[in-house]
């Protein structure tokens, strides 16, 4: 079912743990999007011994827009930032004994610590990353270290795995998912362990993140496409999707059926709650009322675009226009080897096996889910934050590996995989040093 990772991923994972530890002890305290919210809840846990309710006016606008403004002076405290109260608890959970453990020490000494607990979850979400490319390109070595290096090393990627907050625990319960949805496409995983580990897997998602929750999707179109492929008529497609969904339910329905009880109209995704509650935060149709619907695509495009590959602090600290335009190369060099991937492809249908287009097709799936989760998200506030499109990392990692693949002559991979490494080494250590440091 695995397979021994070579010393070069050992490298990478190494390189990566330095690399964001560089990052979560040189980038000033709360100097991380959302980060004072993601601690209070912590600290709520800690010292009440309860779940935080979100509440009116834990989104102080104006007040988060003048700490911001004037970088988190000590004087101004960030007690009543507490915005993050209606997010699921186990990232939470998981980080209070690490709180408690180190409330003794100075308060940056306290937050860095509470920093690695996110580059732990990053670290093992590149083992898994290697691990599912190989389930779908098992003889690809190269290709499983390519798209390893990508979710390892891009710029934002790093800044924000090495913050306090749940993102990096949901990408790595997401890229969970995957992996066991596709073994089980390929035919390595039995039934009963899917429906356990799958069904485990999405009940901690539910209790982690919201954007975990559309991966749904991707264990049933596992198990459907499974069944497809193998002309599985073995047991029921429904029944196994029951007890896999009824193990989820069974672990996380205690905390919607809280949401419930705590929030007005049965709110139990916090949701309602929380659009009430932030206020101040732009809107989009207001936007687009006020400067018109082609600065709203420009905007999207050029914010989205830049804030994947890095602007730091609180979305304002830009890299070098220089460095965005070279990203740019590289991204459309990405796109169009993986475009002429596809068109090979479909020309040569015996290129790919069936369970290799069928797991393509649930990475793909996964993008997908992604994009219009952001697109949803982005209706109702101004939010073109590329760091929300980390959910996909692992397929768009994957997808711009095989691009590479497809433009770079097969003897000279591996000398340009390391010079890819050597490159975003590079740019992250420029980004930390250049942009971050100085600017924050």
């Amino acid at each position: 079912m695995r397979h021994a990772p070579p010393p070069l991923l050992a490298l990478i994972i190494v390189i990566y743990v330095a690399l964001s530890a560089a990052y979560a002890v040189y980038t000033p305290t709360w100097q991380i999007p959302d980060e004072p919210a993601h601690y209070n809840y912590i600290a709520d846990i800690v010292h009440t011994g309860r779940l935080p309710v979100l509440e009116a006016g834990d989104y102080p606008f104006d007040y988060l827009e003048k700490i911001k403004a004037e970088k988190f002076p000590p004087p101004m405290a960030i007690d009543n930032i507490d915005y993050e109260a209606w997010q699921p608890p186990l990232y939470y959970l998981l980080a209070a004994p690490l709180f408690v453990t180190t409330d003794d020490l100075p308060l940056a000494t306290h937050v860095i610590a509470l920093r690695f607990l996110s580059i732990a979850a990053g670290a093992i979400l590149l083992y898994i990353t290697y691990q599912l490319v190989k389930v779908v390109f098992p003889e690809d070595n190269t290709l499983a270290i390519t798209a390893t290096t990508f979710v390892a090393f891009i710029p934002m990627h790093i800044a924000m795995s090495a913050g306090i907050n749940n993102d990096a625990l949901a990408e790595l319960i997401i890229a969970g998912i995957l992996l066991v949805g596709l073994l089980r496409i390929n035919g390595r995983l039995p039934t009963r362990a899917f429906v356990i580990s799958g069904g485990a897997l999405y009940g901690l998602g539910l209790l982690t993140k919201g954007t975990v929750y559309p991966s749904a999707a991707i264990l049933l179109a596992a198990e459907a496409t499974y069944r497809w492929t193998k002309e599985d008529d073995s047991g029921s497609l429904l029944r196994s999707l029951f007890f896999l969904f009824a193990i989820a339910i069974a672990l996380s329905a205690w905390w919607f059926v809280r949401n419930g009880v705590v929030y007005d109209n049965f709110d139990i995704f916090g949701r309602q709650r929380h659009d009430i509650v932030v206020t101040g935060q732009p809107r989009t149709a207001d936007w687009i009322a006020d400067y018109g619907w082609g600065a709203y695509w420009a905007r999207a495009w050029n914010f989205t675009f830049k804030s994947f590959w890095g602007v730091f602090g609180w979305m304002g600290v830009f890299m070098d226009q220089r460095l965005y335009t070279s990203l740019l190369i590289l991204t459309a060099l990405a796109a169009a080897g993986c475009g002429l991937f596809i068109v090979r492809a479909l020309r040569n249908p015996t290129r790919l096996s069936p369970q290799q287009r069928a797991s393509l097709g649930v990475l793909a799936l996964n993008l997908v889910l992604t994009v219009g989760t952001y697109a949803w998200y982005n209706f109702t506030f101004v939010q073109h934050q590329g760091r929300y499109l980390f959910p996909a990392l692992v397929p768009i990692a994957l997808f711009a590996a095989l691009g590479f693949r497809e433009l770079v002559p097969r003897v000279i991979q591996p000398v340009a995989v390391g010079l890819l490494i050597a490159g975003f080494v590079g740019l992250d250590i420029i980004s930390l040093t250049w942009f971050i440091v100085p600017n924050l």
